[in-house]
């Protein structure tokens, strides 16, 4: 069963690393962005915590940000 993706309220995204301003870093190719563009869900990017930066990422016009980040040590809002 397909669902589309305005009735998603929660997404889960693999990130290689994330920052406090909502920018996720994935693997490139853009899949997960062009995904989310049509998402009104929450997005959580789900890393380890070594992948949090503390300096803000480099982001493109076409990347979404994320709302929260989830580690090993708990969730954070963005």
């Amino acid at each position: 069963m397909e669902i589309s993706p305005e009735k998603i309220d929660l997404i889960f995204c693999p990130a290689v690393a994330v920052d406090f301003a909502g920018n996720r870093i994935g693997n490139g190719g853009g899949a997960f962005d062009r995904f989310l563009q049509n998402c009104r869900g929450k997005k959580v990017a789900v890393v380890f915590a070594a992948q949090v930066s503390r300096e803000i990422l480099p982001a493109e016009k076409h990347d979404q940000k994320m709302d929260f980040v989830a580690t090993e040590n708990g969730i954070s809002q963005i």
